[in-house]
């Protein structure tokens, strides 16, 4: 609410409110990702790491705070999408319904009213086009362009009583599906894996056929919260419904269908050798240098003056978890802060001298999310110590900086940007070496929760 309003007082400065078009809709329902006892880092959930209770009552107080990177419990989830079933990740009420508050003063007439037609968010290019009229060009640089699948809702935001334009819409979210048509929605849910071993939160099977799950029918323009199963009093207008799906989920290339989206990650970014410039915006986890559960190098290339330098050098993750690369104290220091509950570190046993040099940390892999680091100056060995425990899966969304930290910091007692000395630090080179051991499950959590 605070970054929005924000916006809407910077276009308020301008003199342009009132003809702006100002367009406020979330993502998706409430999460699940809490667990049934919530969680002080939603890390925990990503990395497979058991939740505690008593952990969490242990730092209440932090809750809300830069300090945590909490998540509510099921039970709030359930409260924060009510009336609607489910949640985030899938494709009954509760996972895809949300609010959208359009403002236009000088164009709009209607003021505090509410719309009730479907419309959805492929709908908000096509009602932004036309509001400002503008005609969809069929080519861009010679490029033809793919047809638009919304329908404008211009027509309602003047008339409550207008019926929509979007009759049928196709929806999948991680082998979840829906159908939206004329009124009537036919959706299924579809499992995600969980720990081996491990009973689903409402007890269904993950590996069951997409073939053989059981649809519900509703008719959501009367029942919106999808109380009412009507599947066996109308079972001919489920089939045509999932016929249906079917057809519109070949043509608009949501097949192959699969609840593992970790599993068919992209690896077209991954790189054997990386190199960096300081104060570069933050790189995403995508395309960042894969690092968890390998061996890796890195080495920065430094000009350090008579007094000295300080700040970090390479970066990724958060006080949720991480590691970093910095020149402290005047000596060179390697972290990895695991999921804020064990924090490892080591340090340069020598300080940093003047001059030109290229300072290297060798991390090497011992087994399954464990290794040994060796810090240089140069060639010159000057530090070692043991890593008895890497993140295994995800240090979150924060992404990789380089020359400065962003957000919460993954070095504790060091607050962000902590940035390097001005003009001390010319290069970055990451280097990552042999295989990373993966964790397919873990990759489908983090896959469902970035997608």
């Amino acid at each position: 609410d605070a970054q929005v309003g924000r916006v809407i007082k910077h276009i308020e400065s301008m003199g342009e409110l009132d003809n702006t078009i100002v367009l406020v809709m979330s993502d998706n329902g409430a999460s699940s990702e809490g667990g049934p006892k919530g969680s002080f880092n939603e890390m925990f959930y990503f990395n497979f790491i058991p939740e505690s209770l008593e952990e969490n009552i242990k730092r209440i107080d932090l809750l809300g705070t830069p300090e945590a990177h909490n998540h509510y419990p099921w039970g709030w989830a359930w409260a924060g999408n009510t009336p609607f079933k489910r949640w985030k990740r899938e494709t009954h009420e509760g996972g895809v319904t949300d609010p959208l508050i359009v403002h236009w003063p000088k164009k709009l007439a209607a003021k505090g009213e509410v719309r009730t037609q479907y419309l959805h968010s492929v709908d908000v290019m096509p009602t932004l086009l036309e509001l400002i009229g503008i005609e969809p060009p069929t080519h861009i640089a010679g490029v033809e362009q793919q047809p638009i699948e919304g329908a404008s809702f211009a027509h309602t935001l003047g008339d409550a009583k207008a019926q929509s334009k979007h009759v049928t819409q196709c929806y999948e979210m991680l082998g979840s599906r829906a159908l939206y048509h004329d009124g009537w929605k036919a959706v299924v849910f579809h499992q995600l894996p969980g720990l081996p071993g491990v009973p689903s939160y409402d007890g269904s099977d993950p590996n069951i056929s997409f073939d053989v799950e059981q649809w519900e029918l509703y008719h959501v323009e009367k029942d919106i919260a999808e109380t009412n199963d009507l599947a066996r009093e109308h079972p001919e207008k489920l089939q045509e419904m999932i016929a249906l799906w079917w057809q519109l989920a070949e043509k608009q290339q949501i097949l192959p269908l699969n609840n593992q989206p970790g599993r068919f990650g992209d690896k077209r970014y991954r790189q054997e050798r990386y190199e960096y410039r300081p104060g570069i915006g933050a790189i995403p986890p995508l395309v960042a240098p894969l690092l968890r559960n390998r061996s890796f190098e890195i080495f920065a290339e430094v000009t350090v003056p008579a007094t000295g330098v300080e700040g970090a050098i390479i970066a990724q993750g958060s006080g949720a978890g991480g590691y970093a690369v910095f020149v402290k104290d005047k000596r060179l220091h390697y972290v990895h802060n695991f999921l804020d509950l064990y924090y490892f570190s080591v340090s340069a046993e020598v300080d940093l001298p003047v001059g030109v040099h290229t300072l290297r940390v060798e991390f090497k892999s011992t087994g399954r999310f464990k290794g040994e680091v060796n810090l240089y100056y140069d060639d010159l060995p000057v530090g070692s110590g043991a890593i008895p425990a890497t993140v295994p899966v995800f240090f979150g969304v924060f992404g990789l900086t380089v020359g400065y930290l962003r957000g919460s910091s993954v070095i504790r007692g060091v607050e962000a940007p902590f940035s390097f000395t001005e003009s001390a630090l010319q290069r970055v080179i990451v280097v990552p070496a042999g295989r990373s051991w993966r964790d397919p499950q873990g990759d489908e959590r983090v896959a469902s929760a970035t997608q």
